[in-house]
This record gives structure tokens, C-alpha cells and sequence, in this order.
């Protein structure tokens, strides 16, 4: 949890040389400290460009009013080093000190109608094996009653679902939505007339289940 300026004008205040913050901290500010803006000294401008663009890109999608960008002279130096200490404590004082958590607890806390990633099944690739939804700790996947469902406001891009799935037929993408509604995919119930167990088909006509299309397509059947 980093602790940060900002002034009376709803911006944060970046007046020395600093690595630029993430995202995901920005967007835990606009909504916890209603901050606007950054006001960023001359020197440190184009460090921080391309993290205020990105913002204003995902402030957009979520239809938040983006931030503005106010650039300030570098501050003079002083020749009495002790003098110089005094008026950056001084100049200090006079902005707001405040700390945001950061991480995606955090964010969903403030944003929590809107989403940050994009499940994508492959109906071409997935045989409904249901792992992707056993492994989903938020429940952002959930497959029953013939309802392949994914709500992306609790998806939190742990890659979980991507990772166990062998046949490589579900993605995660970055991408922040407003109002995000459940996702639904229709299955169907089926039963195999080689092994005669019951499964899970995207097509209804669907006769031979994963495993003995597999073993059809290799010539075992």
C-alpha cells in the first residue's frame, strides 16, 4: 500500500523521479479519492504517458471520466542545501497524503458491476470436461443444467482455467466492461454408443463422447 500526494484539485501529485504506478492502483484512486489528474513535474513526463493513456483507454470502456494531465516546471534548487529541505517539507505539508490498497480484492470491492477480463470457451476445442469451472476459486465459471456459464465481474485472472485445460480450449483477455453481465452457452446431454456413458455435447446429435471420438480418429475404434 503506497502512500501518495495529491492536492486540493484532485490530482496526484508526482514531483520526483519514481517508477509509475500501475493500473490497477490508478483505478483503486479514481473511485476511492476521486482523483481526476496527475500533476507531473517537467522531468518525469514521458515515463508516466504511457500509464496515464492506458487509464484514460480503460476509464473509457467503463464510461468514467478520464484523467487530465497538468505538466509543472521542475522545481528550483536552492544553494543553501538546509534551505532547500526546509521548503520541499514545507511544499509537502501543503498536499493531501493518502494511501490505496491495491489488487483485485480491492478493486472489485469499488468497481463491482464491472469486469476486468473476458473468459472465452472454445466450443470447437472443449469437450465440457468441467475442470476449468472445478479449479475457478471466484465461481466465475459454472457449468449445469445443458448452461456453460462465465460471469467475467468475478473472473480474476488467476489463468487457473487456462492452465488446466489440456485441450487448450479457453482463454483470458484482459479487458475492462461495464455493467458485465453472466455469459451463457448452451450444452446438450448425450450418451455414447461405444462405452455407454452419459456426457456433455455441444451438439445435440452428438453419439460418441470425448474419449471415443479420440480413439475413433486414431483408428482404436
Amino acid at each position: 500500500m503506497r502512500e501518495r500526494l495529491f492536492n486540493d484539485n484532485a490530482q496526484l501529485v508526482i514531483n520526483q523521479k519514481e517508477a509509475p504506478a500501475q493500473i490497477e492502483e490508478l483505478l483503486v484512486w479514481h473511485r476511492q479519492y476521486h482523483i481526476r489528474g496527475m500533476q507531473i513535474t517537467e522531468p518525469e513526463v514521458d515515463s508516466w504517458l504511457p500509464v496515464l493513456a492506458e487509464l484514460n483507454l480503460r476509464l473509457k470502456a467503463l464510461q468514467e471520466p478520464v484523467w487530465q494531465l497538468t505538466i509543472a516546471p521542475p522545481a528550483p534548487i536552492d544553494t543553501g542545501k538546509r534551505f532547500a529541505l526546509f521548503r520541499q517539507k514545507a511544499g509537502a505539508a501543503e498536499l493531501n497524503r493518502g494511501r490505496a490498497k491495491t489488487g483485485l480484492n480491492e478493486r472489485k470491492k469499488l468497481w463491482p458491476d464491472d469486469s476486468w477480463f473476458d473468459v472465452r470457451p472454445d466450443t470447437e476445442k472443449c469437450i465440457l470436461c468441467s475442470a476449468c469451472a472445478a479449479v475457478c476459486q471466484e465461481s466465475a465459471i459454472l457449468i449445469e443444467n445443458n448452461q456453460f456459464t462465465v460471469d467475467k465481474t468475478k473472473c480474476s485472472g488467476c489463468m487457473s482455467c487456462k492452465d488446466v485445460c489440456f485441450p487448450k480450449a479457453i482463454d483470458v483477455v484482459p479487458m475492462a466492461e461495464k455493467n458485465s453481465l453472466p455469459v451463457h452457452y448452451s450444452y446438450f446431454d448425450a450418451h455414447c454408443k461405444s462405452c455407454h456413458l452419459p456426457f456433455m455435447s455441444w451438439q445435440p446429435e452428438q453419439t460418441l463422447c470425448p474419449i471415443c471420438q479420440s480413439r475413433k480418429e486414431k483408428g482404436w475404434l
